[in-house]
């Protein structure tokens, strides 16, 4: 599996990471990952 979306961690926030993906159309999408809970927001 490959991609070329950017994916950007801020460690700082362990165990709770807030990842940015950046979609091929310009799409910016934020989300908060913590444990198994993925919220789009």
């Amino acid at each position: 599996m490959t991609t070329n979306r950017e994916i950007a961690n801020d460690k700082n926030l362990l165990p709770f990471f807030e990842v940015t993906l950046i979609l091929p159309n310009g799409t910016i999408i934020t989300g908060a990952l913590e444990i198994h809970l993925l919220a789009y927001y």
